[in-house]
Parts: structure tokens; C-alpha cells; sequence
């Protein structure tokens, strides 16, 4: 409380944005990259926080993120946005179970490689 706003580490700056936005009593909150300026260790320890905060208020939010890791620990539910669409909406076990196409695939971290059977036999080729 007795230091300014430019004083506070990048964690510190993050959770009093965070409780400038509840208390509000928002019914949904928007997050944007809220995790990316911080360093790995605090990286992490905010995304347990976060993730634990949201759950015990029960709030709903749209978490927008590139980090796979950062979405399939504080998400429930998945949205894969490629070249601008929508290309998944779900749960994060049918994520897995029903990659059905190479960029979602892609996105969440598949080696994808392309091949031939010939006569029983699989050719795999590299790309």
C-alpha cells in the first residue's frame, strides 16, 4: 500500500489488476496475455493462483493465451482459434480425442509427419 504503482514487480502489478477487475463482481472477465511479461517461476506460481482465484469465485473467463501449457491448466473448456476462425470448441479430453485436423494438431504440439503404405510397408517422410 505504500508504494506506487511503478514500485511493484510484475506480479504484484498483475494480481492488483486482477482485484481492480473483481470488485466489480464482474459475471465474466476478459484476460489477454495476463501472464506473459512475468519470468517462468512467477509465470507459474500466477498461473496456480489465478486458476485457483477463478475457481473458489466461480467466476467464468475467457483466458486468450498462446502458451498450450497456460491454457490446459487453467481452462476447462478449449477454444482453438486458427487463421482467424474457430476451428475447436470443447473440453479439454475431446481435445485430444478428436484432433481431426493437422493445425489443431499443430497448435497444441503434434509432430505431424506425411507417408505412403506401399505394400505393408509405411514410409515416413519428414517435412
Amino acid at each position: 500500500m505504500d508504494r506506487y504503482p511503478w514500485q511493484l514487480s510484475g506480479g504484484q502489478q498483475q494480481r492488483v489488476a486482477i482485484a481492480r477487475a473483481l470488485i466489480l463482481e464482474p459475471k465474466l472477465l476478459l484476460f489477454d496475455e495476463p501472464l506473459s511479461n512475468l519470468d517462468a517461476a512467477l509465470r507459474e506460481e500466477a498461473r496456480m493462483w489465478l486458476r485457483d482465484l477463478l475457481k473458489s469465485l466461480s467466476i467464468t473467463a475467457i483466458y486468450v493465451t498462446h502458451d498450450v501449457r497456460e491454457a490446459l491448466f487453467i481452462g476447462d473448456r478449449i477454444g482453438v482459434l486458427h487463421s482467424g476462425r474457430m476451428v475447436f470448441i470443447g473440453k479439454i479430453e475431446e481435445l485430444y480425442e478428436k484432433i481431426d485436423k493437422p493445425e489443431i494438431a499443430k497448435l497444441i504440439g503434434y509432430n505431424i509427419l506425411s507417408g505412403k503404405v506401399m505394400d505393408s510397408i509405411v514410409l515416413i517422410i519428414k517435412p
